[in-house]
């Protein structure tokens, strides 16, 4: 039976001969060839399944043998899709192929006698790619299936850890495969995110700043991923941390500790000594020599409290070797935590000046917002490196 089951299902696909005009052996007795039950596709014009994600019940064959044509699209992850035959009563075999059904890439056969078989097969598939799909049906009664694909699943997160900031925790996991998004999910009560939780979606990066309504409190948290298929399970336990209180001005940060003093950064902004403004350390976007080309890195303050403030600044040290109105440094300012930014800076710092200059900005317009972050972010272009930005003695007081 399966000799002569693979032997028919190669004349098919590679002589492109859409049905045979008899058979014997396998499921019980000769026929001759039939169309396609209404419905199903043919080798011209196979059904189109569209971008897999669902399954489809086929009608069933009132003979012996017969191929329905079948062509689907893969989705925008590439992975091992498996396709699954249930409720058969006929033995199935089905073949990837070309857009004529002339050469085949895989075949499947899985049972070689009729009766109640579910058959699976998997195969790795590149994405956003449309596949041709024959499948066989061998019986003397009608078969019915159900025809399923299952598109390749998101893993669930792993490596999920919590970090305290002020005002404000750091969620960090590491890459789940097949992912295209993650979801993190909080709670301030413990097994509250596992159980259920706030959702906070949408997150492409693998870590995420949750800016918490309230310090002092432990907060925790798990985190899922997601594809166009669905979401996966939530990571295996929870992480915690108590986040530190908000920072309000006068605030010093001149970096003479050798650390960040709480700023966080994207990119490679570091302490450094060998660019020095005032002191034995200034922070530099690039400490290890010229900034790279096509860049776009930030370095940001903690989170602030203004509400107390009247009339509050923001002055700071900064001496400037970019390539003149190509390479552009910014300071911008967020009122929700660092979910959007203006731009505060009279314009874009640039050129190769190499002088130390001391400027203020003021912060006036910001005064209701208890969730300031201010960050300087610089932009680099495709050609010409330079030693960069460097940046000391940042001062936030109110006047």
């Amino acid at each position: 039976m399966r000799a002569k089951l693979i032997q028919a299902i190669l004349l098919i696909l590679i002589s492109s001969v859409t049905l045979l005009v008899s058979c014997d052996g396998g499921g019980g007795g000769g026929g001759g060839a039939i169309s396609p039950p209404s419905g199903e596709g043919s080798e011209t014009s196979p059904l189109s399944l569209g971008t897999v994600s669902t399954s489809l019940t086929h009608s069933g064959w009132v003979g012996a043998y017969g191929t329905s044509f079948y062509t689907f699209t893969t989705g925008s992850t590439s992975g091992t899709y498996t396709i699954t035959l249930t409720n058969t009563h006929s033995d199935l075999s089905w073949a990837f192929a070309d857009p004529v059904f002339t050469a085949p890439i895989m075949l499947c056969d899985n049972f070689s006698s009729p009766g109640a078989n579910d058959e699976i097969c998997s195969y790795t598939l590149a994405a956003g790619t449309t596949y041709y799909l024959a499948i066989d049906e061998w019986d003397t009664v009608a078969g019915a299936y159900t025809l399923g694909i299952t598109s390749p699943a998101t893993a669930t997160p792993t490596g999920v850890s919590a970090t305290a900031g002020f005002g404000k925790i750091t969620v960090s996991w590491s890459a789940a495969t097949n992912a295209t998004s993650y979801n993190v999910y909080w709670s301030t009560t413990p097994g509250g995110a596992l159980s259920g939780g706030t959702k906070i979606s949408g997150i492409t990066a693998t870590s995420c700043d949750h800016i918490v309504p309230a310090v002092g409190i432990p907060y925790y948290y798990v985190v899922t991923a997601e594809n166009q298929y669905g979401e996966s399970a939530k990571s295996s336990s929870e992480v915690n941390a108590t986040p530190l209180a908000k920072q309000v001005p006068p605030l010093t940060y001149n970096f003479d500790d050798g650390t960040l003093q709480g700023w966080t950064t994207n990119g490679t902004w570091n302490v450094s000594t060998d660019y020095l403004l005032n002191g034995p350390y200034s922070v530099r976007d690039s400490p290890l020599g010229n900034y790279q080309n096509n860049s776009n890195t930030w370095l940001a303050s903690p989170v602030i409290d203004l509400t107390a403030t009247t009339m509050p600044t923001i002055t700071f040290r900064y001496a400037v070797s970019l390539e003149t109105n190509k390479d552009l440094g910014y300071v911008e300012l967020s009122t929700d935590g660092g979910s959007t930014w203006v731009m505060i800076s009279p314009g874009a710092y640039t050129g190769t000046l190499g002088q130390i200059f001391t400027t203020t900005i003021y912060l006036t317009p910001y005064t209701s917002s208890n969730q300031v972050v201010i960050r300087f972010r610089m932009v680099t272009n495709s050609s010409v490196t330079y030693d960069g930005w460097a940046i000391d003695d940042i001062v936030i007081k109110d006047n």
